[in-house]
């Protein structure tokens, strides 16, 4: 068997000698390994291509660009940012409210990462948790001062 595509000459299997008659024959039996094989021709490379700008859709989660200014998806973290600037008014039970919802704003950070609003959740808890607090020990010294007198 000869392979006349290559101009190579392959052993026959059943061991028989080589047609001389056929093209080729004066090559060797064995292949030259760097011989180019047949098809088509390998594509050609052209300059290296800019990266493309990536624009935010609904579909990325953690690329939208207002998630980590304002957490929307963590509403608990949210209100108890919210409570806690409302809480710079004497009115201790807001300040309360966003101790508590910036702790299950910060547990929801720590569960999903994606819900982002940690810094939101922490504000929430330091200062209406540190205003609610102030405002009951205020709130129950003024009490207790109108009792006393």
């Amino acid at each position: 068997m000869t392979g006349h595509d290559l101009d190579v000459e392959f052993p026959d299997p059943d061991g028989a000698p080589p047609d001389d008659s056929t093209p080729g024959s004066s090559m060797p039996e064995q292949a030259v390994p760097d011989a180019p094989r047949p098809g088509p021709p390998p594509p050609v490379a052209g300059p290296p291509r800019a990266p493309q700008p990536h624009y935010a859709t609904a579909a990325d989660d953690d690329q939208d660009g207002y998630s980590g200014v304002i957490p929307y998806r963590n509403k608990p973290a949210l209100i108890g940012y919210y409570c806690a600037v409302f809480a710079l008014i004497p009115l201790f039970p807001i300040g309360l409210a966003a101790l508590a919802f910036g702790v299950v704003g910060l547990k929801r950070v720590r569960r999903d990462p994606r819900v982002r609003g940690t810094a939101h959740a922490w504000i929430g808890i330091i200062v209406g948790g540190g205003l609610g607090i102030l405002w009951l020990l205020l709130s129950l010294g003024m009490v207790v001062a109108v009792l006393n007198k």
